[in-house]
């Protein structure tokens, strides 16, 4: 078990690990980067929140709440990716957001729609 502020402060390197991999997402040329600024920030994410637990019987006990919901998304991401080919896979994402781009003002912001 790690002390709370050893926690805090990793998870505050996470966040700033997060934080780059959105910026180096956001190029072409950067995307590599980002993309492994984004697996050792979940990685360091996942480490500390086991250390976090307590001793290894906790986390024995505990890790099937980390891997059965990994497991489940990346059936499901697994599944919609091979499905859906490359020209629909922005429709299949504005799906998952509540977005329907065949009917008109499919696009509009919240604030336009009247409750």
């Amino acid at each position: 078990m790690i002390s709370a502020n050893l926690t805090a402060i990793l998870y505050l390197v996470t966040g700033i690990l997060f934080i780059m991999a959105l910026r180096g997402l956001s190029s072409p040329e950067s995307s590599r980067r980002g993309n492994f600024f984004g697996i050792l920030g979940m990685t360091l994410a996942i480490i500390v929140t086991l250390l976090s637990i307590g001793t290894v019987s906790q986390i024995k006990l505990n890790i099937y709440y980390i891997v059965v919901p990994l497991i489940i998304g990346g059936l499901i991401g697994g599944f919609i990716a091979n499905v859906a080919d490359m020209t629909t896979r922005n429709k299949a994402g504005k799906s998952f957001i509540g977005i329907d781009t065949k009917h008109p003002g499919g696009d509009a912001p919240l604030s336009a729609v009247k409750v």
